[in-house]
Order: C-alpha cells, then structure tokens, then sequence
C-alpha cells in the first residue's frame, strides 16, 4: 500500500510505503517535481498484502504527520512518530484485540 503526506512539512507531497515482504515501511520525501529522495526504511509488525496497511495522521498533537502501521498477523499497530523533520521514531507496538484489517488515517 502507498498513501502520500506532507511529513517534513515543506509543502510537497511524500510517499509512504508498506512493505509488507519484510515487514517494514518506507518514506521518500517528494522534490516537488515528480521525483523522491533515497527511502528511509523503519520497521514494523507482521503485515497482511492487501490490507489498508499505513495510516497518516499527527497522533501526538505536535503539527506534523505521524504514521500508523496495521500489524495484522501480529495483532498489533505500529506508531511511528515524525521527529518534524520527515524521520521517524517507532514506539513500542499496541496490542489489539484480534487481528486489526485496517487502519484509517486522520484527518
């Protein structure tokens, strides 16, 4: 799954990928003319292919985009937290009741 977000707060459109393979997520930060950066990679729980798998939202409240990784093999969510800079810190993973099968972003 791809979802695009501004997360380093300079007006252009990042990509935000679920790599669901290695149980990982990518962020590109966009050069505003159709072309990204080299991926930062940050690890996840176990995803599900097909799933709406990444959810952009500011969880914390701070003014820039956070990033909510549906875990569905493990039961559990993944928060990623924007150090306003488009990087990210991971915190530890939620449990959730059953299987999560989406995660649905903020607006």
């Amino acid at each position: 799954m791809v979802s695009t977000a501004d997360v380093n707060g300079d007006g252009k459109l990042d990509l935000i990928v679920a790599n669901a393979a290695d149980s990982t997520v990518s962020v590109l930060l966009g050069n505003g003319n159709g072309t990204f950066q080299s991926q930062q990679t940050y690890p996840t729980g176990n995803q599900y292919f097909g799933l709406d798998t990444v959810a952009i939202g500011d969880v914390n409240g701070d003014g820039y985009q956070d990033v909510v990784v549906n875990n569905y093999y493990d039961g559990t969510l993944t928060v990623l937290i924007n150090s306003c800079s488009g990087t990210f810190t991971a915190q530890p993973a939620f449990s959730v009741v059953g299987s999560p099968t989406w995660v649905a972003s903020a607006t």
